[in-house]
């Protein structure tokens, strides 16, 4: 037993480590930027990161989300050639973007209202992202935490200095300083991409056999889908509000979304280090009492670290953006809602992910993205800012709850207990609802904030383990 609670705290370090350094550079970067490009510029960079990430879709046909399965149902001695594979084969679709990219440069550009440097950007930025999503699932079930942390916070490093430095450089007086952030953000994400892509090529520890590329395909198609949904979930808001309102108020809205998305940062890390050893779980590795044991902890933590969050967010936007921009706190609260359903979300649907259900994900997430869609058409043009982030919030709780419902009563997913889970979230939302009549009162939600992350604190103290 000892072993294996070893390892899982040093996986779960690692990740949260990493994600700490990450989102405190982001912490510290995100003033500087708000401030070194308006808000019609840091609206545009937001927008370009939403498309992408949409991009990275299609470039890298999702296949990094097979090495999960890989990893279950491949020998070990095949995973170097399985990943050689299906890198090779990325190759295909990212020459065929990029040279239809390089064709209807004008129009792509007119259609994505994002300047023509910035859409071949977008499309070597996704290659490099891919092959770095790929590397970072390598580390991840390989239960190399630390070549993660390395990956992630170096990427973030390089990102940031050379994002700084092209815009004071090369765009001294401000105008168009977006183009100085958009090439600092893909000229490391390509570099970094082409040196891994590279590395194990010439390493010699696998073939590329066409065969992999069949098992990849048969996953990653409804993968696809379920990809590009998360996607429109996510972005539907600034993207929406940039094609009705402007690059100002996307700019604005980006805000909320960038804060929010440190409690998503979180979420990610923490899962990250949890899903393989929820995989021991569900394949009876471990007994019951563990499994429990590791589920209660991880909702308990999570579930006081963002209600805290929730408490705490306003200052934290604050300090993030000059006061044009502070008109986006009101937004935190049902992003935040809606951050705490993806979590939630993450347990029904890993356990389809272990039963290799992959169709009945994609169909959830698409479903949850159209209903995103269809509020956001409704509710914008009445509601502004507020009615996306309200309509994004309704569809993440969608989200979860048809997951929920396709686990435990097509899947019969009886393996954590359902109240845990909606008391979960109804304790968020009781937080939100408390932290919106008292958004006058700083320092009384920031001491019920301490006071929360403090039982965090003594709880992992106790059990010294952070499941």
């Amino acid at each position: 037993m000892l072993p294996r609670q070893l390892t899982e705290n040093k996986m779960a370090l690692f990740n949260i480590l990493s994600t700490a350094i990450v989102a405190g550079i982001n912490f510290i970067t995100v003033p500087i930027f708000t401030r070194m490009l308006d808000t019609g510029g840091f609206g545009i960079i937001n927008v370009y990161s939403a498309w992408v990430q949409v991009c990275t879709i299609f470039v890298g046909l999702q296949a990094n989300g097979s090495i999960a399965s890989a990893q279950a149902n491949l020998l070990d001695e095949e995973q170097d050639s399985y990943q050689l594979s299906i890198l090779v084969m990325s190759l295909i679709p990212f020459g065929i973007i990029l040279a239809t990219a390089v064709v209807f440069l004008q129009p792509l550009s007119e259609l994505l209202l994002m300047p023509a440097p910035l859409v071949i950007c977008m499309v070597l930025q996704s290659f490099g992202a891919f092959v770095i999503s790929l590397f970072s699932m390598r580390y991840i079930f390989r239960k190399q935490a630390q070549f993660n942390f390395a990956l992630s916070v170096g990427l973030c490093v390089a990102t940031t200095l050379l994002s700084v430095a092209l815009i004071l450089v090369a765009f001294p007086a401000g105008q168009e300083a977006y183009y100085g952030r958009a090439y600092g953000l893909m000229l490391p994400n390509l570099l970094l991409g082409v040196v891994l892509f590279a590395g194990l090529a010439l390493s010699r520890q696998g073939r590329v056999r066409l065969r992999y590329w069949k098992f990849c395909l048969g996953l990653t198609l409804p993968l696809i889908f379920h990809a590009l949904s998360q996607i429109v979930l996510a972005q539907t808001g600034k993207i929406m509000i940039q094609q009705l309102q402007g690059d100002s108020i996307a700019g604005i809205y980006s805000i909320a979304v960038v804060v929010v998305s440190l409690m998503a940062a979180i979420y990610s890390a923490l899962n990250n280090a949890f899903v393989p050893f929820m995989y021991d779980d569900l394949s009876g590795k471990t007994g019951e009492e563990v499994k429990q044991h590791h589920f209660r902890n991880y909702v308990t933590r999570f579930t006081l670290g963002s209600a805290a969050f929730v408490l705490m967010s306003p200052e934290i936007l604050k300090l993030m953006s000059p006061a044009e921009y502070w008109t986006a706190i009101p937004l935190l609260l049902p992003l935040a809602i809606g951050q705490y359903c993806v979590f939630l979300y993450s347990f029904p649907v890993n356990y389809e992910f272990f039963r290799m259900k992959t169709g009945s994900i994609a169909a959830g997430t698409l479903l949850a993205a159209l209903l995103n869609v269809a509020l956001a058409l409704v509710v914008i043009p009445s509601f502004g800012m507020m009615g996306a982030a309200f309509a994004t919030m309704v569809a993440y709780l969608a989200l979860f709850l048809f997951h929920f419902c396709m686990a435990r009563y097509r899947l019969e997913d009886r393996n954590y207990p359902a109240k845990f889970l909606f008391g979960g979230l109804a304790l968020v939302i009781l937080v939100a609802m408390g932290c919106y009549f008292a958004m006058g009162l700083p320092v009384l939600r920031w001491l019920a904030g301490v006071a929360l992350l403090s039982v965090i604190v003594f709880r992992i103290r106790k059990t010294r383990t952070i499941f």
